[in-house]
């Protein structure tokens, strides 16, 4: 995942609201962080993911 900092820059957005938008992330379970490593999509996504996105029953 990018950096706090690189999300902010792209999305026109101060680091506060850039920081925040990343912890509500990992709350929900979309991400894990590695110490000294970085961020990184959670593996296994948070149960709520199999059904987001799945226009199949429409």
């Amino acid at each position: 995942m990018p950096s706090t900092l690189e999300i902010a820059q792209e999305f026109g957005v101060v680091n506060a609201t850039a920081a925040k938008a990343m912890r509500h992330v990992r709350e929900q379970g979309w991400t894990r962080g590695e110490v000294g490593l970085g961020t990184f999509v959670a593996d296994p996504l948070p149960p709520a993911a199999e059904t987001q996105g799945d226009d199949s029953a429409d």
